[in-house]
């Protein structure tokens, strides 16, 4: 029961990794605010960025082995965590050494991640 805690503590994360991003594009295409409020919301959300990817990348490595009895083997959940470490690592990278490339990297990761998320929480065994 521990395994699905920490599953949907890892949505939590993920949720909270992707909102400024999709805030600021909200704002950007249909809100157009420059509500103190607002932004500070989103200024906020960036501070725990780093922190929360950190602790997703924790928080699903630990679900995954709990879930499948320390049992490690392919499937949906094995992918995203690749993914997870990925996306981690090249913020990271980009947080380290400013080259705007790897932030569009980590973008298009982010991306993937959510869409393997998608694809895990639906058809967690489609790979095995």
């Amino acid at each position: 029961m521990t395994y699905a805690i920490l599953g949907w503590l890892s949505v939590s994360l993920l949720t909270l990794l992707i909102l400024p991003y999709v805030l600021v594009r909200l704002n950007k295409q249909f809100i157009h605010t420059k509500d103190k409020r607002f932004l500070g919301v989103i200024r906020f959300l960036r501070k725990l960025h780093k922190p929360a990817g950190i602790l997703l990348l924790v928080t699903a490595g630990w679900h995954g082995y709990l879930a499948l009895f320390g049992r490690i083997r392919w499937h949906t959940g094995t992918a995203l965590f690749i993914l997870v470490l990925i996306t981690v690592s090249l913020g990271g990278a980009f947080f380290r050494l400013k080259k705007r490339k790897l932030f569009s990297f980590h973008k298009l990761a982010a991306l993937l991640t959510v869409l393997m998320f998608i694809l895990h929480f639906f058809f967690p065994y489609l790979f095995s």
